[in-house]
């Protein structure tokens, strides 16, 4: 099998193509994906490291001594722009992520019969938002952070606000050896077979769609990959996940975006499931707004607020909330915001209510010092 065959791209092809190295995530086979810019597709071939380095002569690139050992190569074709590369680059491994994600809940799903199943075993928040990081798979608990690097390195200590690199006084010996850090965990190893692939098509072809939520979803794949690991910024973790609420969930300059938001999102999150449900959901997003007006109008901070354990779970279910929405619009016709508030308004009716704003227990939020609860009841 030659080169072209192999990989489609040959020899010249790959003379006019820029190479990266990429840290925390491996696949079992090459995979091509092509984006739409503007008028022009970009093509982006993820390679296993090795395969990459038997099969090419790395010489005959202009800064080889620039390619290091990593996980997974990134080749991608002709184009002008740096900024841009990078853009698309992170878009496509964002891609991957949710095709896996979506492969795995697909797997596990076909495990339970909704009508005889507890919701707990089939959703893909409600079987996951108590879980610290993770998801359930058919077999195990993936991890939902994936801790990726562009470039020479992999992500390390250093990368990280609460994990920097300190220098211990002689008296703090024990904190030195009790100091956490990234949890070493192996990285997740990507099995590139059919079901993956049919995923990864799905995304593409609504990303590259000329609808207004091929747009807004590219610019959420983009945004999510700032937060594939939830650690670095925990200010700016915040403000990222509102920003792909908004850029989902809102058309421009609307009003009262934290009701919309969290009603919104209950609704797509919970599509025909009981009242309950989407109360909880909306109540867990109304709450995490809080976090990100203490942020951006109070100049707070995660030391600022009252229970970090809670801000933790609170995120980690967020993370699961931000999934089953960009899986609802890429599985489902929402190509129009007005497609998206049919689903919502079906559900305010079917729910006997008056408007959306009644999934948050607006009661509840009136008193500052509300509890936030955890489990649904």
């Amino acid at each position: 099998m030659n080169f072209k065959e192999k990989w489609s791209i040959d020899k010249y092809e790959m003379g006019f193509s820029k190479v990266f190295c990429v840290h925390g995530v491996s696949i079992s086979r090459v995979i091509s994906l092509a984006l739409q810019y503007k008028n022009d597709i970009i093509n982006i071939t993820f390679i296993p490291y090795e395969e990459f380095i038997t099969n090419y002569d790395i010489t005959k690139f202009a800064n080889f001594e620039d390619l290091t050992e990593c996980d997974l190569i990134a080749v991608i074709g002709m184009c002008n722009n740096n900024t841009l590369e990078i853009q698309l680059l992170k878009i496509s491994i964002t891609i991957l992520y949710f095709a896996e994600r979506f492969k795995q809940s697909s797997k596990r799903i076909k495990n339970f019969h909704k009508l005889f199943s507890p919701i707990e075993d089939y959703h893909d928040y409600f079987a996951n938002y108590t879980l610290f990081d993770g998801y359930y798979t058919k077999d195990s608990i993936y991890m939902t952070s994936w801790y990726i690097g562009i470039g020479k390195q992999a992500l390390h200590e250093d990368n990280f606000e609460r994990w920097t690199t300190r220098i211990y006084g002689e008296a703090l010996a024990d904190s030195y050896d009790r100091r956490a850090g990234i949890p070493r965990l192996g990285i997740p190893c990507i099995d590139v077979d059919n079901i993956l692939i049919d995923f990864v098509e799905n995304i593409l072809q609504k990303v590259n769609s000329d609808c207004e939520y091929g747009k807004k979803l590219k610019s959420a794949l983009r945004l999510y990959y700032e937060v594939l690991c939830d650690f670095k910024n925990p200010d700016y973790t915040v403000i990222t996940y509102c920003i792909i609420f908004e850029t989902l969930l809102l058309k421009h300059d609307e009003d009262s975006q934290r009701k919309k938001v969290a009603a919104r999102a209950a609704c797509i999150t919970c599509d025909n499931l009981d009242f309950k449900y989407k109360r909880f959901v909306a109540d867990q997003v109304y709450h995490f707004y809080k976090y990100r007006n203490a942020i951006i109008h109070d100049g707070e901070g995660l030391l600022d607020f009252d229970n970090e354990m809670l801000f933790n779970r609170t995120l980690y279910g967020i993370k699961n909330i931000v999934f089953c929405i960009i899986k609802y619009i890429v599985m489902n016709k929402i190509n129009t915001h007005s497609n998206l508030m049919d689903i919502v308004e079906k559900n305010v009716h079917d729910d006997g209510l008056e408007r959306g704003f009644d999934y948050i227990n607006l009661a509840k939020f009136g008193n500052p010092n509300y509890t936030m609860n955890l489990y649904i009841e």
